[in-house]
């Protein structure tokens, strides 16, 4: 375990995150090929006609009611110091 957190500490680790046009985030991954695989699995469900932009890193589309919707990966370090809340501040990532 010790050499566990000493790893972390000394490293720096980051999670990818998947936010929507709200910035809530959908879900956390601890990779970014995850993450990617992700936007690629949304964007299979979704009518092609629906879709209005894919990337990398971002998926967006039409929705039912014609409002215009996106999913997106930040990048999120992982915290080392409890006493910040790094998760609250995810950074725009881009490959």
């Amino acid at each position: 375990m010790e050499r566990l957190l000493n790893y972390v500490m000394n490293n720096d680790l980051k999670v990818y995150l998947i936010v929507d046009d709200k910035d809530v985030t959908h879900n956390v991954y601890a990779t970014i090929g995850m993450a990617l695989d992700a936007i690629t699995y949304n964007y299979h469900r979704l009518d092609a006609d629906n879709v209005l932009e894919i990337s990398r890193t971002k998926l967006k589309w039409r929705d039912r009611q014609g409002n215009e919707r996106f999913l997106e990966i930040k990048e999120c370090p992982i915290c080392k110091d409890v006493t910040n809340d790094y998760m609250s501040k995810p950074r725009a990532f881009k490959l």
